[in-house]
């Protein structure tokens, strides 16, 4: 990673790229406000998201030397080196080289298919795509910007979610395709969706928070070291993973452990509650939703898959390896925020925990994904500052 300190261009562009988000959701939720349908039913075409998809692309495309493994994969790309990755991963970059293009070029692709995941997504909540737009941008930039070859995989995961919802089951099985052909560890999250498919139950809150509770507070990560004998002997049949597995000793040390991404007890205690906000009001929401809609199917599995990854990210959240598996859960974050701002603008009235909630929502979102994790980042160039 570059280390720059602020820019104005780079402020500026992210600004533009947020306020853009907020537009765009705005007028879709607001065209389709007095509609009566569920806010997944008649999905809202995709070429109202095609300024965002093209803005997104680009600036986030041209960026350099964001994240840990950008100089990386430039380094990798300009010098065709993509023995060691994904059958599609691979092939997408040698056409691109083969056809002359510049990694910048690769980067732009990488970000549309990211942009274009999302929007297909929001495209089926048209009712809340006020809050479904922006939190998309504000809580997975900094993630898609750190995790290239992951969440290239993850995009596909996202248009496969959208194309199994309108019950499109072979091109759901195609995207689950090049997911994996992406990054291998997307087969985690489709085999955790396939198990919420069959048990279409939201998981009960008060268990969640529990959990959420010990492994924020109380839970010490040193102890996880204790699992790493059984790990070693498991066997999976896959070079790549079982690569990952021989290695475990040494992944899930206490030397493992990200001193970086260790938290005092204020920020423990406002991850808590705004995690804990959206397993409560998230559930709420979707138990407000008809027992015969398939919109209520499909929350459920995301909903259970997001809360998934909160406790995870808790669980791990100073070791580096296990928040790279559990952020791929968390992302989902974007939609039950939705739900739950949603939920609590509707009933603010005359209910003090629910505003209060709301606020906290909105300040957190504010203050840790816009200010800290965007604008407060450490590296802010593009390619014009290194040509």
């Amino acid at each position: 990673m570059v280390e720059t300190g602020f820019k104005l261009d780079y402020f500026i562009l992210q600004s533009l790229l947020v306020l853009i988000s907020i537009l765009i959701g705005y007028r879709v939720s607001i065209h389709n406000k007095n509609n009566t349908d569920s806010p997944f039913k008649s999905d809202v075409p995709i070429f109202n998201y095609f300024f965002l998809i093209i803005v997104f692309s680009l600036i986030e495309g041209l960026r350099y030397g964001r994240g840990p493994d950008h100089i990386a994969y430039v380094y990798r790309y300009e010098n065709y080196r993509f023995e060691e990755y994904e059958l599609f991963f691979s092939l997408l970059n040698k056409t691109m080289n083969i056809w002359g293009f510049a990694y910048w070029h690769a980067f732009i692709v990488y970000s549309f298919f990211w942009i274009l995941g999302g929007c297909m997504l929001a495209r089926h909540f048209k009712k809340i795509n006020l809050y479904v737009l922006p939190l998309f941008i504000l809580i997975s930039l900094p993630q898609f910007e750190n995790l290239i070859r992951q969440f290239l995989g993850l995009s596909f995961v996202l248009i496969a979610i959208s194309y199994y919802y309108k019950e499109k089951y072979l091109f759901f099985l195609l995207f689950v395709i090049l997911a994996y052909g992406s990054h291998k560890s997307v087969l985690l999250i489709v085999g955790t969706m396939i198990v919420f498919i069959v048990y279409n139950k939201t998981l009960p809150f008060k268990l969640t928070l529990l959990l959420l509770f010990y492994f924020t507070f109380l839970w010490n990560i040193e102890n996880i070291g204790f699992f790493t004998q059984y790990l070693e002997k498991v066997n999976i049949g896959d070079e790549h993973f079982g690569a990952y597995i021989d290695q475990s000793s040494s992944w899930f040390s206490s030397d493992a452990i990200n001193k970086e991404f260790a938290r005092g007890i204020i920020g423990k205690v406002a991850g808590f509650l705004f995690d804990g906000i959206l397993i409560f009001f998230g559930g709420k929401y979707i138990m407000m939703l008809e027992a015969n809609d398939k919109t209520k199917k499909i929350s459920i599995i995301l909903y259970n898959i997001f809360v998934i990854g909160a406790i995870g990210m808790q669980f791990g959240f100073t070791l580096e390896i296990v928040r790279r598996v559990f952020i791929s859960y968390y992302i989902f974050c974007f939609i039950i925020a939705a739900f739950s701002f949603d939920y609590l603008k509707k009933n603010m009235k005359g209910n003090t925990l629910n505003s209060v909630s709301y606020a906290f929502l909105m300040l957190y979102v504010i203050g840790v994904f816009l200010i800290k994790y965007i604008y407060g980042l450490s590296s802010q160039m593009y390619i014009w500052d290194v040509k």
